[in-house]
Order: C-alpha cells, then structure tokens, then sequence
C-alpha cells in the first residue's frame, strides 16, 4: 500500500476554466475578509482603551510686559526715509491709486515686540495713518533698529512698546 502524505489538490483547468476561476475568487475574498477581521479587531481594541493625553502648554512661559514710550530707548536707532514717490501706492480692493499731498501730516502707531535681545521681533498697526503705503514702510523700516532690552529688577525680559510715527510730507 502507498500513502503520499504530501499531495495537493488538483484542478482539471483545460478541460474547465471554471475551477480555477472559483479557486482564484475564493483566495480573493479569503484576503479580504482576513483584512477585515484584523481591522474590525484592532478597531475593538482601541475603542475599549481609554485614550491618553498630554497636554502641552506651548505659550511663552513668561508674560510679555508692556512698557511705556519713556521706558523704550534706542541702542541703534532705525533709519526712517520717507520720500513722496514711495508713499504711492494703489488700493488692492478698488486698484485706485492711494495718493499724498504736499504737507500732509502722516501718523501710525506701531507696537513692538522687543526680546531680551533688544531685536525688534514682531510689529503690529495698531493705529493706521489711513496710507498704507507709509504704514508698510515704517513697519519695515522700525524692524531695522535695536532697542536696549528691558529691565526688571535687572534682568533681561521680553516686552512690548508702542511707538507712535509722525511724518510730514514736504
């Protein structure tokens, strides 16, 4: 007597395609449904833990102070340079040009964010002088100058200025 002990099945395929065609479906849904299983009992365990967060507080451990004009002094002063053709610009709703007359007083109020550096770090407009070509250049022009830091108690802290800008045009 003769046993194979490692034999496989077979199918008869020339004489009808449609068994391996069944095998092939069969080995495709097997798959899937193996996937399924696995996702639905990772999703049971997941949904029965109980979820753990850390809460992580990435605001700015110390308080920024603000500080009046009088207590901002300059190390290196910015260079202001207002000229009448660079304050024209045009409006970026209606693209009418925005225009400046001769002796025409210009004023914006900017605040400042100073490090313990004395850097100019952030501006804000906080009062527009209505020409936002001349509130864009001051902006950028105040971030080129470096305060002193400023102080308490004698250490070096992150504050906050607000520095008003005159301008007349000539």
């Amino acid at each position: 007597m003769i046993s194979k002990s490692h034999t496989k099945p077979t199918f008869n395929a020339t004489s009808n395609n449609i068994d391996s065609k069944f095998i092939t479906h069969i080995t495709a849904i097997g798959k899937h449904s193996l996937l399924s299983i696995l996702l639905t009992f990772f999703t049971l365990i997941a949904s029965t833990k109980t979820a753990q967060a850390e809460l992580v507080d990435l605001s700015n451990p110390e308080p920024v102070i603000q500080f009046s004009t009088q207590d901002a002094s300059w190390l290196k002063q910015p260079e202001f340079y207002f000229r009448e053709g660079s304050l024209r610009c045009s409006d970026s709703v209606t693209g009418e040009p925005i225009r400046v007359r001769s002796g025409q007083i210009l004023e914006v109020t900017l605040s400042l964010l100073v490090d313990e550096q004395g850097s100019i770090t952030h501006v804000n407009v906080r009062e527009s002088s209505g020409n936002r070509c001349f509130d864009r250049k001051a902006t950028r022009q105040v971030k080129t100058g470096i305060m002193k830091p400023f102080l308490i108690k004698g250490k070096k802290v992150t504050g906050r200025v607000t520095l008003p800008i005159k301008f007349k045009v000539p």
